[in-house]
């Protein structure tokens, strides 16, 4: 009987610069129908990426390559009608949150002014 137990153990080190900030934002809006609160979400989603732009170039920072991750959806809003004794519709509810990372932690307490 010819038992052979073999153990790899690998290890690296990494260093990593921690110069980095990461922040999220999020928003909802509500209209009559799903097309027009998604309509509404990317207005919203546009004046509020080109208002983080402009104070990003303002300060000189810039947003990590690959670290803006955005997400959205769409949901039915209902709501308790006490006459009825039931949940009826309300239009709808479009969701938008992002995270990004900037490359300065110095200046991250000059984007939230």
């Amino acid at each position: 009987m010819n038992n052979i137990i073999t153990t790899i153990a690998v290890s690296k080190s990494v260093t990593v610069d921690c110069d980095v900030a990461t922040f999220s934002l999020s928003f909802n809006v509500q209209d009559i129908s799903s097309q027009s609160a998604e309509l509404k979400m990317q207005e919203k989603v546009t004046a509020v990426h080109n208002a983080l732009i402009d104070i990003l170039n303002m300060y000189g920072v810039s947003i990590i390559d690959g670290s803006m991750k955005p997400s959205s959806y769409i949901e039915q809003k209902f709501i308790w009608d006490r006459m009825l004794n039931k949940d009826v519709e309300d239009g709808f509810n479009a969701y938008y949150s992002a995270s990004f990372q900037i490359n300065d932690v110095k200046q991250a307490h000059k984007i939230y002014k």
